[in-house]
């Protein structure tokens, strides 16, 4: 305070100062009392600047004996619970660790997973078999790291302690302390597909590499270990500790990828009756949607999904029935088909192989169907994506575990060429239940069968390459013909959530009518749009439909009924690069029932011939010259049984003077007829 004594301050100046330094203390500045006595000494009395801070010592003490005494009252308050916990960690068994020898050297090495003496195998059941209720799921704590109950106590050794030399055993140790479930009896850690998963408190979650890593990287650095002598010291991993401990947690915990343990699944003991499929894990409990019945939490079912509401039969939903009215007005068909989609995406059931198309215009509501579906199955069981980054190699690797797979405002205009048939075959194969190997990116191949549903939203019918019409046919298409633009409530979407648990209701009502049905309808509305989308996915069909009768003792040449479809493809504007062999099979994937064969009778170069079954339609050809090239004509084609045009095209008459016999007409008599 040299600077304070070169002005020569006055008293009343002196006494400010002192005063700030004083409010300052201790939170925003350092104790300055002595500081004080030694610079304004002279102008203030000692007394005056030691009675000061005096009074600031007795505010502060005050209001810590204030603290002290809050403290101590919340403590009054915690001890009952404190107690009670201490009975209870006093009541569990002290675990025994153990090193695992076999007691036949020759005997064949058998996968098992050796727990603590004094606990039962995960697989088996508890002896205690009286129900036990389970913690909250708000307070179960997250993270790898933890169980949702408390672990057994490790008695006498504060830190956990390790053998660096002895990897298995410490995952052992481990998955004993932070992994086991007392009241179910199992471990809450998995490995299973190439990937670690872990009980959350309500269903099992997959736990990505770099997370496990990071847990046993802080695992193993407040570990310790025993060193010569009995010495404890601090285990300081490294990098083949954690690699090596890696390894052995997934030997300790390995789930085989085995159809037994597929998803949805039980373990062990007390599995409810029933399709496993049919159970949905709400926030209060295991829901069984053919009985409504309501089971608790229970890591003994094997399942990665779960809603975000809770289940309550007593819950409406006047507002999304609203919506229904509004975008199918009167159509209650279209409305229960849609409230069948979403009872049906709820579950896991794929037994009736659709997928669901939306076509419609512009703010039509399809957006706030999927963000309803959303918002009902959870974020966590949605996945939405392109056609586009559907048909690359990762791109079915997001699929694992969702139940609802999206694609909104679909488009196949960026999609390349080649890749339109792996958009087909994917398509096929999710709808169809069958076995997939799954690409996925720095990790082995997912194997097993998908239980999601595939929905597409689009403002226009789909190209889709599949001249079998099998896609097609698995197509369920809802018309959407109402349009909301200009009058859009924004609001909407928050309005329909709010109403979660009622649409939970109706979706199961409609489910269990789908279920008494036994099949999935496809609306009224929709019909005639299912038929072009047949047409619009396959070439050939529509050339069977338009240019061949099918009967019982028609029979073709394939030469001539490949050169009819070359004609037709020009004639259309189509281009296929197939030969006819490859022709005659997409003409057999559009009719199974069609044979082939080399007959003898008017057939002298043995030509092969398609019989039995088809027959190319009779076609008159008409002609005219119109053109300065007098090699080259204008062919119209028109079907005998339909008396309309069917195309116009410049063509080569050459390349018809083998097959057709064309009829000559002039200008005139062309006009007159047509």
């Amino acid at each position: 305070m040299s600077e304070h004594i070169a002005l020569e301050l006055t008293a009343e100046q002196a006494s400010r100062i002192i005063a700030a330094d004083i409010r300052a203390y201790p939170q925003n500045g350092p104790n300055k009392r002595e500081e004080h006595l030694r610079d304004f000494g002279v102008l203030l009395s000692r007394e005056d600047i030691e009675g000061a801070w005096a009074d600031r010592y007795a505010e502060i003490a005050l209001a810590g004996r204030d603290k002290l005494a809050n403290l101590s009252s919340r403590l009054d308050a915690l001890r009952p619970k404190i107690e009670e916990a201490k009975q209870k960690l006093a009541e569990r068994p002290v675990p025994v660790y153990r090193r695992y020898t076999s007691t036949n050297a020759h005997a064949p090495f058998k996968a098992s997973f050796i727990l603590p003496a004094t606990q039962p195998a995960a697989e088996e059941e508890a002896k205690d078999n009286h129900p036990r209720e389970l913690p909250d799921a708000s307070v179960v704590p997250t993270g790898f790291r933890q169980s949702p109950t408390i672990a057994p106590a490790v008695a006498d050794e504060g830190a956990l302690c390790l053998d660096p030399a002895a990897p298995f055993d410490n995952a052992q140790k481990l998955v004993s302390l932070r992994a086991w479930h007392p009241d179910e009896c199992i471990r809450t850690w998995r490995f299973w597909q190439k990937s670690f998963w872990q009980w959350s408190g309500t269903h099992w979650c997959e736990v990505d590499d770099d997370t496990v890593r990071a847990s046993i990287w802080h695992e193993l650095n407040g570990a310790e270990k025993v060193l010569k002598g009995g010495k404890r010291a601090r285990y300081e991993p490294k990098m083949s500790d954690v690699n090596a401990m890696v390894d052995a947690l997934k030997a300790a915990v390995n789930l085989p990828a085995s159809d037994e343990n597929a998803m949805p699944g039980w373990f062990g003991p007390r599995r409810p009756d029933g399709d496993l499929r049919e159970l949905v894990v709400c926030r209060n409990g295991v829901l069984h949607m053919p009985t409504r019945g309501l089971l608790r939490h229970t890591p003994r079912f094997w399942s990665p999904n779960a809603l975000d509401i809770a289940y309550d039969h007593r819950a409406k939903a006047p507002r999304f029935k609203q919506f229904l009215e509004e975008i199918w007005p009167g159509d209650k068909n279209a409305q229960q088909c849609l409230l069948e989609m979403f009872g049906l995406c709820l579950t896991d059931v794929t037994k009736y192989q659709k997928l669901f198309m939306f076509v419609g215009p512009r703010r039509g509501g399809r957006g706030t169907i999927g963000r309803v579906l959303r918002g009902l199955i959870g974020a966590d069981n949605y996945i939405g994506t392109s056609l586009k980054a559907f048909s690359e190699q990762f791109g079915m690797e997001s699929f694992v575990g969702k139940k609802v797979a999206v694609f909104s405002d679909a488009r196949l205009d960026g999609v390349l060429q080649r890749n339109l048939s792996t958009i087909t075959e994917r398509l096929l194969m999710i709808t169809g239940e069958d076995e997939m190997h799954i690409n996925r990116k720095n990790k082995k191949y997912w194997n097993g069968n998908l239980s999601t549903k595939v929905i597409i939203f689009s403002n226009e019918l789909l190209r889709f390459q599949d001249e079998s019409g099998a896609l097609a046919g698995r197509c369920l298409t809802f018309r959407m013909q109402q349009s909301f633009f200009g009058r859009e409530d924004e609001n909407l979407t928050d309005k329909l959530l709010s109403e979660r648990p009622g649409i939970l209701n109706l979706a199961m009502d409609a489910l269990d009518a789908l279920r008494s049905r036994g099949k999935l309808l496809q609306s009224v509305s929709g019909v005639e749009m299912a038929e072009r989308l047949g047409d619009l996915t396959s070439d050939v069909k529509v050339f069977v439909d338009e240019c061949c009768d099918v009967g019982k003792d028609f029979q073709v040449r394939v030469g001539e009924i490949f050169s009819r479809w070359q004609d037709w493809c020009a004639a259309h504007n189509t281009r296929h690069g197939w030969g006819s062999n490859q022709f005659s099979e997409k003409l057999r994937s559009v009719l199974p029932i069609l044979t082939s064969g080399r007959p003898r009778k008017d057939n002298p170069e043995r030509l092969t011939v398609f019989c039995r079954r088809a027959y190319l339609r009779r076609l008159n050809l008409y002609r005219f010259n119109c053109c300065p090239q007098p090699e080259r004509w204008w062919l119209v084609w028109v079907s005998v049984e339909r008396p309309e045009i069917l195309v116009r095209r410049n063509v080569d008459l050459l390349r018809f003077s083998l097959s057709l016999k064309p009829l000559l007409v002039s200008k005139d008599q062309f006009r007159a007829t047509f």
